[in-house]
């Protein structure tokens, strides 16, 4: 996922509506094994970003939802 983009989509006087940015990431499949394979409980589940390069610490994020 990149960021690029996410202070323009997030201006409430943009022409996104400071809605933001949405991104759907297809965990079905690997959540389907780990469960059939005992590895995941039904109901149980942690989702945990991370980034892949460093970023500098003014950088600021918010996630504002996460669901599965």
């Amino acid at each position: 996922m990149s960021l690029f983009g996410a202070s323009l989509a997030s201006d409430p006087d943009g022409a996104h509506a400071g809605n933001g940015m949405t991104y759907v990431l297809e965990v079905t499949n690997v959540f389907d094994r780990l469960h059939m394979s005992g590895k995941l409980a039904a109901g149980e589940g942690h989702v945990k970003l991370v980034p892949t390069e460093n970023n500098p610490e003014e950088a600021d994020a918010t996630v504002s939802a996460i669901s599965v």
